[in-house]
């Protein structure tokens, strides 16, 4: 068994240093990019915090209503008092991820999703199968103590929630109070035609190394539970436009400061080599370790976004360091 081991072990070292897939970088500063079309995953979640925010402000939700008061589907009794703004926060106690890991059964479905770079959700695609899981004993645990902890699971559930109650689709709403609102061209659940050919190649499942450098990499579609917790895809220069909208919010979220360092549960702070801080949240797997940092003293914005899945890096705090340092630096739309 030792010796399985070692050469599990050897072989995936050899693979790391024989395999690698493409980097794909854009950084958004001055507003001038490339326009190419990212995954931007956990960026998902910042995109919608100005859909979010419109949608109360026109009195079309409240963030303390109970959950189950916009969900059609029955939910378990411990949801009963959490409301969309626990969610919001991340603190309605929801796991994580769609996988449970004390569960052999789902630790061996996320190994071999990774290993052999299929869609890790792909079995959550479906309304009924995501209702079941909220239905698992392991995972009301949690949602009755309402442990803070950060959860896709509670983000896919609050817009599952909101698009409940409006009787609309994610597209839909996105469409009117996103692509509208802020007039961008790109983002998009499903690219077009168009939007295709400016793709970057995405890099499935979590070892990115088992695909030989520029090999194509197989391209998912998100199914509809996925969407509402990282389907977006966009370019540097309309994430830009949102972001440059959210100041006011930040700022104000700022009061708000955890001991944790979170910022309402999707904003870190982080202090810079320099001694600034910045917020700053970093998207994984379909947002491949992207990046968006708010220089808090100037109001400088940076994105950085990759489309290939790799451990978190220090790249975007390092790149904000370099432009600090520049004096003329000026964002702009």
């Amino acid at each position: 068994m030792r010796r399985f081991f070692v050469i599990l072990i050897s072989l995936a070292v050899v693979g790391c240093a024989s395999y690698r897939e493409n980097l794909h970088l854009v950084t958004a500063v001055n507003g001038s990019n490339d326009h190419r079309i990212f995954r931007i995953a956990s960026l998902t979640k910042l995109m919608m915090i100005p859909v979010i925010d419109s949608l109360e402000a026109d009195a079309l939700i409240c963030l303390d209503d109970p959950v189950t008061e916009y969900f059609k589907s029955p939910l378990p009794v411990e949801y009963k008092d959490v409301t969309l703004r626990d969610l919001y926060e991340n603190k309605s106690g929801m796991c994580r991820e769609f996988l449970d890991n004390l569960s052999l059964a789902d630790v061996f479905e996320a190994f071999h999703c990774g290993f052999a770079g299929i869609d890790i959700y792909r079995n959550f695609g479906r309304r009924e199968d995501f209702v079941s899981y909220i239905h698992r004993p392991r995972n009301r645990v949690d949602v009755k103590k309402k442990v803070p902890q950060y959860s896709n699971m509670g983000f896919a559930l609050l817009m599952m929630a909101i698009t409940d109650k409006l009787d609309v689709t994610i597209e839909e709403l996105c469409e009117e109070r996103l692509v509208k609102r802020f007039g961008l061209v790109d983002t998009s659940f499903e690219p077009s035609e168009g939007m295709k050919e400016r793709l970057t190649m995405a890099c499935a499942g979590h070892l990115p190394w088992l695909y030989r450098k520029g090999a194509p990499c197989p391209d998912h579609q998100l199914l509809d539970v996925a969407k509402y917790t990282g389907g977006l895809k966009s370019s540097a220069s309309d994430m830009l436009k949102v972001f440059n909208s959210l100041w006011p919010m930040i700022d104000e979220m700022k009061i708000e400061t955890r001991s944790d360092g979170e910022l309402v549960g999707l904003f870190k702070v982080k202090k810079l080599d320099s001694g600034r801080k910045i917020a700053y949240r970093q998207g994984m797997i379909y947002g491949g370790n992207s990046f968006v940092g708010f220089d808090s003293i100037d109001h400088n914005i940076v994105i950085i976004l990759k489309n290939v899945t790799c451990w978190p890096s220090n790249e975007g705090f390092k790149y904000m360091n370099s432009i600090i340092e520049q004096e003329d630096f000026t964002p702009s739309i």
